[in-house]
């Protein structure tokens, strides 16, 4: 009799285990690719979708936020417009978890495994079958990236951080009471790529394509070479905006201070003028807090400074009223005065930004090191569109 009853308490006891085990696994999710409703192939592993790329540099150990474009999402007055039903960080290149994101306060951001344990990045989804999550705000959905010490080194390959993003919910929920839980992603609609790379690969760039030692009769001139650009111009009050890429913190350079005090110019109709690879001084990186922009006729010889300082990525000053009559007046390549150009239908006028630092113990910024950014502007005959290489 008493082995008997050993044996039943023995069997009772199985079956509870078993009965805790299947209620835990059931209240958590577990990540698994899912082709979509477009029931696509997977390309490299992954579902197809809508990609947008970005491009940020890091020194060693810096931590840097990797903003998503939702409408108010840095200054958390959630919008309900955008997507909140699935958000997924990971590494782009392992299509694992990446060590190196962190999450803000108040985060709905959780780790989530596959079904072998794997961490697959970091997750948050509509975890409420009624109620509907807050739109998505850096807070709560957003990472920061905190860069490894190789980051300093010009050759550091970098990472790739994707976040992949959704409205939708068909990612196979398993409902708990009021809660439900994802077995698959959902069908996606758009993937968010950040490329990270070193800071000091930006400033060797920045070298290699403005110093004319270096680069080859076909080469861009700057970073941002925008060629050669078609502009319409109504009349000589018309309008166009010019930009940079990034905000001045993505910009990273090494000083220009030529040995000879001579002034350096991207653009110069003579070698005294041209920016050489030894003008710069990499003793020191700098790290851009503001954007200068400059003009430059179509002869090479003359400049005239448009805005002398600020953190603006884009402006629109380039009308020929204001490029020839700028109240900063025009100046010949060593900053004598001069007379403007006669700037008109068929003119070509180049447009440059030079990245600074701006010490704020410094009061004079024409000694701030700078680097070469350029935008460049042509016109044709009035009757053409105008042409501008940006």
């Amino acid at each position: 009799m008493i082995k008997r009853l050993k044996y039943i308490y023995v069997c009772v006891m199985a079956v509870l285990a078993c009965c805790v085990s299947t209620s835990v696994r059931a209240q958590s999710s577990v990540f698994a690719h899912y082709k979509g409703v477009n029931n696509l192939d997977y390309i490299n592993g992954m579902q197809q979708v809508h990609e947008y790329e970005y491009t940020y540099y890091v020194t060693g150990g810096s931590e840097i936020d990797l903003p998503l474009p939702f409408e108010n999402y840095t200054n958390e007055n959630k919008k309900d417009d955008e997507p909140k039903g699935y958000i997924r960080w990971y590494d782009y290149n392992t299509d694992m978890a990446n060590p190196r994101l962190s999450v803000y306060d108040n985060t709905n951001l959780e780790e989530v495994n596959d079904e072998n344990g794997n961490a697959r990045g970091l997750f948050s989804w509509k975890k409420k079958t009624k109620d509907e999550p807050d739109g998505p705000s850096r807070n709560t959905v957003g990472v920061k990236y905190t860069a490894p010490t190789d980051a300093d080194d010009a050759t550091w390959k970098g990472e790739d951080v994707a976040c992949d993003v959704s409205k939708y919910t068909d990612f196979k929920p398993v409902v708990s009471g009021e809660n439900q839980y994802f077995n698959h992603e959902p069908t996606l609609q758009i993937r968010y790529i950040f490329h990270i790379r070193p800071a000091k690969a930006m400033a060797e760039n920045i070298v290699k394509t403005t110093s004319t030692d270096l680069r080859t009769a076909d080469s861009d001139l700057a970073i941002e070479d925008n060629r050669r650009i078609v502009f319409g111009a109504k009349d000589a009050d018309a309008k166009m905006s010019v930009r940079v890429n990034y905000k001045p913190s993505n910009y990273f350079f090494y000083a220009l201070k030529p040995s000879d005090g001579i002034a350096r110019h991207l653009f110069s109709s003579d070698e005294a003028h041209s920016i050489k690879q030894a003008d710069y001084d990499k003793s020191k990186l700098y790290n851009a807090n503001g954007f200068v922009w400059y003009a430059y006729d179509e002869t090479k010889t003359k400049y005239t400074v448009l805005i002398s300082r600020g953190a603006t990525q884009m402006h629109s000053f380039t009308d020929m009223k204001t490029l020839m009559n700028n109240g900063n007046g025009w100046k010949n390549l060593d900053g004598s005065g001069t007379t403007p150009p006669n700037i008109t239908f068929g003119s070509i006028v180049y447009l440059v930004a030079y990245a600074y630092y701006y010490d704020t113990n410094i009061a004079d910024i024409s000694i701030k090191p700078k680097s070469v950014i350029r935008i460049s502007l042509c016109r044709t005959a009035k009757r053409n569109p105008l042409i501008f290489p940006i």
